[in-house]
């Protein structure tokens, strides 16, 4: 008896046929029982559609192709050949896998033997150009109900809405306005927070209420009436708002008034996430050392998350330190050579972004048609928006990085005017790791003494 493997993916389908992953399953499993073949692992990309994912992180290479790379003979087994591959190219690789092992095969449900017809490469040029249309469908129906004043998209329902997100609750309207009239009579959102909390009025997801969630949802246009897409204002909703525009305006101010400042002592370091310790190599972390005047800033080895808790050092010291070595080191290295490969890296990084907006936006089309549940819509749609979130910062990096590789001086040229952000950028875009030693036994050192150079150990990048 043969061996077979099954594929099975959800994607758009107008007419149902094998929509759900269950009923795709039974299908090609009564396929092998039919063709005599032991059908030994079925795959699936139950998430979304083959668009949706970049193709390299799919169950179709992760799976099929090392599967047939190590059993070339194993038969692939589906529902439907567009189900296979929304892209010509996949089946063009089997067609190619066919030639080199003629004992393998590639049956459908619908289609039976796949490459027996000779015009399957039209047929998949036409499955391409169907996805084509329902995601131009789908994209006008969307544009039609931003013009409706309702939302375009679904996903998870908004506080004081139910999930159509346009009908009112009206217990979560009531706690919205309380919420309003309260931050405006000077009350803190962490303490409306905690009362909501106690009274058992809770966020739309559930859980508990945490102060800067609350602030979000007080600050969101929806509830003044008005829509938004892709985090603009684009017009007004087709919902009331739950405040006027005036007392919303307020609102807005006394958010601003009322936002509470990081205190001093957890400011943003400079070296945070690059200076480690040089005793037990644990990352160091932003600490206040106790005394007159509040103390002065420290980085220190912490014991709370592994390290030995013996290395600390001021902070100021070590960043001017850290500081003049990076600049000097820049002044006197051009690093024009690296240009076209900081350049080609930032464009990747942009062409990565590009792909994964295009996710969350085709993820938007497959909700929008029913092919995927809201839990697993919110699941996949946060974990795509989080790579996003990381992936700023890296772009962030490689566009200060790109900028500064003309000649050197160009970062001292700016770095006056840069923010403590835009510092830190640019020192992880030159350095690897800054090692910050034990002290020895000199003892102290002089007041208004720097650090010795056999105290820091500086890795770059370059």
């Amino acid at each position: 008896m043969l061996d077979a493997i099954g594929y099975l993916r959800i994607s758009p389908d107008p007419d149902q046929s094998g929509a759900s992953l269950a009923t795709q399953r039974g299908a090609v499993t009564d396929l092998a029982d039919r063709l005599g073949l032991h059908l030994i692992k079925i795959f699936t990309d139950d998430n979304v559609s083959a668009s949706k994912v970049r193709h390299d992180k799919s169950q179709w290479v992760q799976g099929v192709v090392q599967h047939l790379s190590d059993q070339p003979l194993t038969w692939l087994l589906g529902t439907r050949h567009d189900r296979l591959g929304r892209r010509l190219s996949d089946l063009e690789d089997l067609h190619d896998h066919q030639q080199e092992h003629p004992g393998f095969k590639v049956y459908t449900v619908a289609e039976g033997d796949v490459f027996a017809n000779p015009a399957w490469p039209f047929l998949a040029a036409q499955a391409k150009v169907e996805s084509m249309a329902t995601s131009l469908r789908l994209r006008r129906q969307k544009e039609s109900r931003r013009a409706q004043g309702l939302d375009s998209s679904g996903g998870r329902r908004p506080f004081g809405f139910q999930p159509d997100r346009h009908t009112v609750v009206p217990a979560e309207r009531d706690a919205y306005r309380e919420a309003v009239a309260r931050v405006l009579a000077g009350e803190s959102t962490t303490r409306i927070a905690q009362d909501f909390n106690r009274r058992g009025t809770h966020p739309a997801a559930g859980g508990q209420w945490q102060s800067h969630m609350l602030r979000r949802v007080l600050r969101n246009p929806r509830y003044v009436g008005l829509l938004t897409h892709k985090g603009q204002i684009v017009g007004p909703a087709a919902w009331p708002g739950f405040v006027d525009r005036e007392t919303y305006n307020a609102l807005l101010q006394a958010l601003v008034k009322t936002a509470q400042p990081r205190p001093e002592g957890h400011s943003v370091s400079l070296l945070g996430g690059v200076a480690t310790c040089g005793r037990c190599g644990t990352p160091m972390t932003g600490a206040r050392k106790s005394g007159s005047n509040g103390g002065s800033l420290m980085y220190r080895c912490d014991r709370g998350i592994g390290g030995c808790g013996q290395v600390s050092r001021q902070r100021t010291l070590v960043d001017q330190h850290v500081t003049q070595k990076v600049l000097f080191m820049l002044q006197q290295l051009p690093i024009a050579s690296s240009r076209e490969s900081a350049r080609a890296n930032l464009a990747e990084l942009n062409k990565l972004e590009r792909e994964l907006e295009q996710q969350i936006g085709e993820l938007d089309e497959a909700y929008e048609h029913g092919n995927l549940a809201t839990v697993d819509y919110c699941r996949i749609a946060g974990r795509i928006r989080q790579r996003i979130d990381a992936l700023h910062k890296q772009i962030g990096a490689a566009r200060l990085h790109a900028e500064t590789t003309l000649r050197a001086s160009a970062a001292e040229a700016r770095w006056d005017g840069w923010t403590t952000e835009e510092r830190r950028i640019f020192i992880r875009s030159q350095l690897t790791t800054v090692v910050v030693k034990p002290v020895g036994r000199c003892g102290r050192r002089p007041k208004g003494a720097g650090l010795r150079d056999d105290e820091i150990e500086i890795i770059t990048r370059h």
